[in-house]
């Protein structure tokens, strides 16, 4: 009686990785570059981050700051959405990150995705990283 008093208490102070899931934490989003994260200089690229059904907004963050760059809603019945940057300039590479909300929680940022410029395209890019269309 003891032990199994001991074993069950013990397993309730754990903090295992389902437990995430039994609070209620969102999980990690993943993301992901189209037509891939090596983006040739003036071509379009676009970074897609794929949630939850349940995702209210998503966010995408460049180089770990702590503000957005910017924030989409995405379609009805969908658990992703795409961020488009055009056209791509060195200004434009770097790290990239996603979360999204789920009435007031925010979930954890997903993995760091690497935008590298490659090549000099046929247009100049503009001083500043541009996103064109979300949704």
């Amino acid at each position: 009686m003891t032990l199994t008093l001991i074993v069950l208490l013990g397993l309730g102070l754990c903090r295992c990785p389902w437990d995430q899931v039994q609070a209620g934490l969102p999980p990690k989003p993943s993301n992901w570059a189209d037509p891939g994260p090596r983006v040739r200089e003036g071509s379009p690229v676009t970074i897609w981050c794929q949630g939850s059904l349940q995702a209210d907004s998503y966010s995408l963050y460049k180089d770990k700051r702590s503000k957005p760059l910017d924030t989409s809603i995405p379609e009805a019945s969908s658990n992703k959405t795409r961020f488009l940057i055009q056209p791509m300039g060195s200004h434009c590479a770097g790290l990239y990150q996603c979360a999204y909300s789920t009435g007031d929680t925010l979930s954890e940022r997903s993995k760091p995705l690497l935008l590298v410029v490659t090549g000099k395209g046929e247009r100049r890019s503009p001083p500043h990283c541009r996103l064109l269309l979300r949704g």
